[in-house]
Formats: structure tokens, sequence, C-alpha cells
């Protein structure tokens, strides 16, 4: 038993200090805001976990991020981060309705890593199970623009 507390302690301290590392350079108003965008992120990234039977790693590069959490924190942009970031997450949970293509996304997606691209610079890969989606505010569409990347790449 005190073997899995001292796990469980390493572990939260290694959660501690790569927290610390990324809010390394963030203002304080940033570090409030990615902490709201992460909960919410999280509750999405859990729910495809448990539907797709699946332990998928998934985080938010807040650096690629960081201008554009100035503009929303300063009311010039009102896009939702985590709903961006989570539309892919969106989609392999709807996919595991289906028992072929729950398989697919137990095999071939390990894990996920949303990115701002910036105009024009819409993108989605899946290399080596590593899935990143690079978020463009202007794209029509991120929930279709997903399910035509899996149903090609899946």
């Amino acid at each position: 038993m005190k073997r899995n507390h001292r796990r469980l302690a390493l572990l939260i301290g290694v959660v501690a200090v790569v927290w610390a590392g990324i809010a390394a350079g963030f203002s304080l108003r940033q570090k409030k805001f990615m902490k709201q965008q992460d909960e919410y992120f999280k509750k999405e990234v859990d729910s495809a976990n448990k539907k797709c039977a699946i332990a998928l790693k998934a985080a938010i590069d807040w650096a690629s991020f960081k201008g554009e959490m100035d503009k929303a924190l300063d009311k010039k942009i009102n896009y939702s981060f985590y709903g961006y970031c989570s539309s892919p997450v969106s989609n392999l949970r709807g996919m595991c309705d289906d028992a072929d293509a729950k398989a697919e996304v137990k095999k071939k997606v390990k894990s996920y890593t949303c990115k701002f691209g910036g105009k024009g610079k819409r993108k989605m890969t899946l290399k080596g199970g590593k899935l990143t989606f690079w978020v463009d505010w202007e794209a029509a569409n991120a929930d279709d623009f997903a399910k035509e990347f899996f149903g090609k790449n899946l």
C-alpha cells in the first residue's frame, strides 16, 4: 500500500513540475484562463476515454495560443479554445459507437495535441499514434473537418 502512495506522490510531483514548466512565462491571468479551459477540455477527453476504452493523453499547446489568449482576455476575440480543441476528441468519441471504428481508434490514436495554427493553417496529422490539430479560428466547421480526416486516416 505504501508503494502505491509513493507512486501517487511521485506522479503528483511530476505533474506539478510539468505544469510549472508549462506555466512559466505566462501572466497570472493567462494561467487562470488556461486552467479553466483545461478543466473543460479534460471533461471532453475523459468522456472519450471512457466511451472508447482508451487512455488518450491529450493537451492544449498553450505556448502556441499565447497571443490568442491575450486577445480573448481583452475581449478582442470570443472563441472557445477548449471547444475548438475538443472537436477531434468529440469525433473520436462518436466513432466509438461502431465496434470496428472503436478498434481503429484504440489501435491508432495514443496521444493528441491541439495547437494554434492561424488563418489558413488549419490541419490535422496522425503519425505514430500522435494526433495533432492546428486551429484556425476562421476555418469553417471543425467537426466536419475532423470527421473527414478520420474517415480517410483511421
